[in-house]
């Protein structure tokens, strides 16, 4: 016998009630579920050239219409990253790094949290203290995040490296909060201890007590930046930034001066570290010496899984299926490149910002 919906008016079978669902899911008209299974991650584009390494080892940039013929610059995606936020199930949209604001906040409205790369920008000019293109339309992510995250539309970042300076930056009052502080290409395993109150924390709140000795007691993180904060300018001198954010980890660096490692807002979803947990998975030279042990990898795990888990309290989404295609995949290419801020060949991912629109 079939089964029926009685209701106003004559019966109705369920099968056609199913039918009508899956027709209005395929037209985009379907809600999110409460539970966001594969939340899409924004991560900034750094600027980047483009070109190959030819037989006499020598790098030679692209000669094409879609770059500028004079430095033949674009906009790259560190694939590195894109990789580590999928292996925590997460699906990745680049965002093009000069982004005009109205163009900008659509497509925030569109993802679940935003992720702030490595680098070698001068975020801020030193002259001049003026911001660079890139902190500006950081700027707008930032102010969005607090203001979405205040009206109960909970909307995480995370930065690592040159982002963990960057979200410090954009809280501090003072644009030249970063000092410097090198461990570049030093290729060194700092230690990762803990302040006294990061069992507050909810990031090592979610990896449980059983790994925090583990986590304080080896070397498992990797650091390479010029800059950074030391712990006693950010406990005496910086009370914007201590109000804003908890201090989680510092390190020793090479002259026996503490640097801050690792933050998180204290009513924001807003995470930041100074060292790479991706390179231990995803970076590979001759010269390195990195830690891979499963410990380090366990940490490294644990962080991006923790951001993602998040990113899945956010219920944005993109309408159609040929909309998120389009960001993700539309508009990009593995290429060679040249960050020219860090000096570093890599193998980052092109992205057209005149197919996304944005032109």
């Amino acid at each position: 016998m079939s089964r029926f919906l009685h209701g106003v008016g004559k019966p109705i079978k369920v099968w056609a009630i199913l039918t009508v669902l899956v027709i209005l899911c395929r037209v985009g008209t379907c809600q999110k579920p409460s539970f966001n299974n594969a939340p899409v991650i924004g991560v900034m584009t750094m600027p980047c050239q483009f070109g190959e390494i030819e037989e006499d080892g020598r790098f030679h940039p692209f000669d094409s219409k879609t770059m500028n013929p004079e430095d033949h610059f674009y906009y790259g995606l560190f694939n590195s990253y894109k990789t580590y936020l999928e292996i925590a199930g997460a699906k990745v949209v680049p965002i093009i790094h000069d982004t005009p604001r109205e163009k900008l906040l659509p497509l925030l409205g569109k993802l679940n949290g935003v992720l702030f790369t490595g680098g070698g920008l001068d975020l801020v000019d030193r002259q001049t203290k003026e911001y660079h293109v890139y902190t500006k339309t950081s700027q707008i992510i930032f102010d969005y995040a607090l203001n979405q995250t205040d009206m109960g539309d909970y909307f995480p970042l995370i930065g690592i490296c040159q982002g963990f300076q960057l979200l410090n930056i954009l809280k501090s009052d003072d644009k030249l909060v970063l000092k410097s502080a090198p461990a570049s290409f030093k290729l060194n395993d700092y230690l990762l201890p803990f302040l006294d109150d990061y069992s507050d924390s909810r990031f090592f709140s979610y990896i449980g007590e059983n790994k925090e000795w583990i986590y304080s007691h080896e070397k498992l993180v990797i650091n390479l930046h010029d800059w950074g904060i030391y712990l006693a300018d950010y406990i005496y001198n910086r009370q914007e930034l201590r109000d804003f954010y908890k201090i989680i980890t510092y390190e020793e660096d090479d002259h026996r001066r503490f640097l801050v490692t690792a933050i998180e807002a204290f009513d924001y979803p807003i995470y930041g570290v100074q060292f790479h947990p991706e390179r231990t998975f995803f970076r590979f030279s001759d010269k390195d010496n990195y830690t891979r042990s499963a410990e380090a990898r366990m940490l490294s795990e644990d962080l991006i899984f923790y951001f993602v888990e998040e990113a899945r309290k956010n219920q944005h989404y993109f309408e159609t299926q040929e909309d998120l295609d389009k960001h993700m995949y539309g508009c990009q290419r593995k290429t060679y490149g040249y960050i020219q801020s860090t000096g570093e060949f890599i193998q980052p991912i092109l992205v057209d910002s005149t197919c996304l629109g944005y032109d």
